[in-house]
């Protein structure tokens, strides 16, 4: 296989051979990569109904806590019928994500009838879920494990060419530097995820995961310590100080500062306020030392 190849050919060339859908997801389950990018209509249309959601999603990540233990392909059938596999990747010896294929039928799948009847509740009439059912893919068990080598074989392409490299707690790190550094203006999860390169969802969960709060949550404080710094040491009018810290709205701000502080600026500024002095903003790393602990969030 060519050096040269990218993730995104790699995962077109596997469904062109294999007609399953495959998908790439992070350590931390997010799907990052796939082809086609949706699931198929017999998923799309289960998925309508948020149980059904959360079943697959449960299914998902108990086969990667599979794969995860036992460093090898899983194959698996879905919660609805639907023939799996997932295997995992690796970088550097780190586990940095897995390679998925799946949502066909093989003879130890439910019949179509049987799927017919189960997407039946969730679809316009019956036509609908006939079409949807007739579109799933059906081999044989042979087949399908001729794949899973292929699978294989295209996961180890992934792990040795390095095309997937793992988020670290250094990621969440970086994040947070950022966000020290530009706090002063607006920023958006779309700005932050941009300029990392990576997904909103997997920026939103890995920091959530290394750092017990959420990227907002985290926003917020840095903007809410300097502003209580500005209120105890500078003469600047309220509304100056929400500017500063990149709030809009003075009385979003003020709003803000009371669910924070459980009082108003004003009242903080009376309660806690030194004799005025330039107010001079912490470094980045001044933040992570000081405040990183007081900063939990649900």
């Amino acid at each position: 296989m060519n050096a040269l190849i990218d993730l995104p050919t790699v995962l077109m060339e596997l469904f062109n051979i294999s007609g399953f859908r495959v998908s790439v997801h992070g350590a931390d389950f997010i799907e990052t990569a796939a082809y086609p990018a949706s699931v198929c209509d017999f998923c799309r249309l289960l998925k309508t109904d948020k149980r059904n959601h959360d079943k697959c999603l449960k299914s998902d990540s108990d086969a990667f806590a599979i794969a995860r233990r036992t460093g090898k392909p899983y194959i698996y059938v879905c919660p609805f019928g639907l023939c799996e596999a997932v295997a995992p990747l690796y970088h550097f010896g780190v586990l940095s994500g897995y390679l998925m294929m799946g949502q066909v039928m093989t003879e130890d799948s439910k019949n179509s009838d049987e799927l017919r009847r189960t997407l039946e509740p969730f679809c316009r009439d019956q036509s609908e879920a006939g079409a949807a059912v007739a579109q799933i893919p059906r081999i044989g068990r042979e087949r399908l494990e001729s794949y899973i080598n292929i699978m294989t074989i295209c996961a180890e392409y992934i792990t040795l060419t390095g095309k997937l490299v793992p988020v670290s707690k250094s990621f969440s790190s970086q994040i947070r530097k950022y966000i020290n550094s530009n706090y002063s203006r607006k920023i958006t999860l779309d700005e932050i995820a941009s300029h990392f390169k990576c997904s909103k969802s997997t920026l939103m969960t890995s920091f959530k995961r290394d750092t017990s709060q959420t990227i907002v949550g985290y926003i917020n404080d840095v903007r809410m310590k300097h502003a209580a710094g500005m209120l105890e040491r500078s003469d600047n009018s309220v509304s100056d100080i929400a500017l500063a810290c990149g709030f809009c709205d003075q009385c979003y701000f003020s709003k803000t500062f009371l669910r924070k502080f459980g009082m108003t600026p004003t009242a903080y500024r009376t309660l806690h306020r030194h004799d005025a002095q330039p107010f001079s903003s912490a470094e980045p790393e001044t933040y992570d030392a000081q405040w990183a602990d007081e900063s939990k969030e649900d």
